[in-house]
């Protein structure tokens, strides 16, 4: 069972590695039907998880402060 940073990451790659948190809901929506619907099932506030990811994981950044878009960070 991937753990909900694995889900955001792969919806991220599948969005070329930049999106804004709008596209990365769906896209992690998508990912976590296709992979584990049963997480998807057992969290019905996917909006805030994947705002908690993106914001602590350490995976991603801001492209630009108040941008609302998000990226991938490289390394």
């Amino acid at each position: 069972m991937p753990t909900w940073v694995k889900l955001v990451e792969e919806a991220m790659k599948n969005l070329g590695g930049s999106a804004s948190l709008s596209q990365l809901y769906e896209e992690t929506k998508k990912v976590a039907k296709k992979k584990d619907s049963e997480k998807l099932g057992r969290n019905k506030n996917i909006e805030a998880k994947v705002r908690q990811v993106v914001q602590l994981s350490g995976l991603f950044c801001q492209k630009e402060k108040g941008s609302g878009v998000w990226s991938l960070k490289e390394g």
